[in-house]
């Protein structure tokens, strides 16, 4: 498989090809390695290509580098480009993967690579060509992008039918890979979703940052949220947000149990300075280790975050309400939902999904935001750091009333929104109030 180039507007979803496509035993070649020199050896990516059995090209809303005249470039087009039409003049299947039209991208990577001015021109005409002659899958998220190219190169060796080459079709899938397949794309039913998390869970869970590691430590799996300004909903003024970094789901009941389960964890009188303690955990209404931590107190939050901290060596704590505003809409303050300005089926664990529970954190990845974080509307409420009547002040004492932001399984798609604000008591326990956390920490790369 050859696996056309990107840049680093791409990393994750190209990570997450490249890893399922190893382990099912596909040998790859990765074009960026040629990249370290300043001309890209075209002469060696044509070899590569002729030598390959199938390219995979994704696109999102970078044209992407472009080989200089000299290189043999004389047409200036970019190196995708470049792939894409020498595999198809030698007649290789091609199999094309499109970022969709309604998830937000960065204008500061789209058309950045070509230093030309052309504000998205080039990649726009590269995406319609694409689309106009070629049978593109559309993608939202980096789950559904591996689901999608799992399932046409599975296809495509079942279809060659050569039986003197090894083939990787869906039977040689994992079980935990075959769900993983079906949850990712778009089609799949909320009541199917629901059990799909449920079955997970029972075979183990293979997903990054759902679980717990040898030594009882939280693994967390974070984004990186970009700087901006955030106005709250009939709050004057504007919240300044700096770069930072948040979890990509909900802390789940396996993570939570861990704080629980420790000696030195929930009754451990240090966490819970200036906050009220009570004598036992509030109790799991669905006691399934990958299904968001729930009936927790915005008191149990702060505890756990300060017991996570010590286990991770570097900090961790829950967002400021702005704070979790910006990575739920990505930095666009006109995006209505995680995933853009309009309600869609299947992308979120509403009232609308008619399943009147939680489901597995990460079940809907066509709901994510731009930058791959899930589960921001619907599933569980989540708790934020400050206090819903005086934003300014989120010091961990008292018993002012905190906000809690995203909605739950239990609400209509109207109250879901992003910038819908909703505060509870802080010792408030309900099968519908969760949390996420977000590290301090201002180096902090994955």
């Amino acid at each position: 498989v050859y696996l056309s180039a990107t840049v680093a507007d791409l990393a994750r979803e190209r990570e997450a090809v490249v890893d399922s496509l190893r382990r099912l035993g596909h040998q790859l070649v990765v074009a960026e390695a040629y990249a370290a020199a300043a001309q890209w050896p075209l002469e060696q990516a044509y070899e590569d290509i002729a030598a390959c059995d199938v390219l995979v090209c994704i696109v999102a809303w970078t044209y992407g580098f472009i080989p200089a005249s000299s290189a043999g470039n004389p047409e200036r087009r970019s190196i995708v480009e470049i792939e894409y039409r020498h595999a198809v003049a030698l007649g290789k299947p091609v199999l094309v993967f499109m970022l969709a039209e309604e998830v937000a991208w960065d204008p500061k990577v789209t058309d950045t690579m070509t230093g030309e001015g052309e504000k998205g021109g080039r990649i726009a005409a590269f995406r319609r060509e694409l689309a106009e002659t070629t049978r593109a899958q559309v993608f939202h998220s980096a789950d559904e992008l591996r689901a999608l190219v799992l399932e046409a190169v599975g296809v495509l060796e079942v279809r060659r039918g050569d039986a003197d080459e090894p083939r990787v079709a869906d039977h040689t899938l994992t079980e935990a890979e075959r769900l993983l397949l079906e949850m990712a794309r778009p089609e799949t039913a909320d009541a199917r979703r629901a059990e799909i998390g449920d079955q997970l869970d029972r075979i183990g869970d293979p997903r990054a940052g759902v679980g717990v590691r040898s030594d009882g430590t939280p693994e967390f799996v974070w984004r990186e949220i970009p700087p901006g300004a955030v106005e709250l909903a009939g709050v004057e003024g504007t919240f300044e947000v700096e770069r930072f970094f948040i979890a990509i789901h909900p802390v789940t009941y396996r993570q939570y149990r861990a704080f629980l389960d420790d000696p030195q964890g929930y009754r451990d009188e240090r966490w819970w300075q200036d906050l009220r303690h009570e004598k036992e955990p509030g109790q799991q209404s669905r006691p399934i280790g990958n299904c968001p931590a729930e009936n927790v107190s915005w008191y149990d939050t702060i505890a756990y975050c300060r017991w996570a901290s010590v286990r991770l060596g570097h900090e961790v704590r829950l967002p400021t309400e702005w704070e979790w505003q910006q990575a739920a809409t990505g930095g666009d303050p006109t995006r209505t939902y995680p995933w853009g300005r309009e309600w869609a089926e299947r992308r979120a664990n509403t009232h609308e999904s008619g399943l009147s529970r939680t489901t597995a954190v990460g079940m809907y990845p066509a709901g994510a935001t731009p930058q791959g974080v899930l589960d921001m509307a619907g599933n569980v409420w989540e708790w934020c750091l400050n206090p819903f009547y005086l934003p300014n002040d989120p010091s961990p004492s008292g018993d002012s009333r905190r906000v809690v932001r995203g909605g739950s399984w239990g609400l209509v798609r109207e109250l879901v929104r992003c910038a819908v604000r909703f505060n509870n008591h802080p010792g408030a326990r309900d099968d519908n109030l969760g949390f996420r956390v977000l590290c301090v920490s201002p180096i902090l790369k994955r």
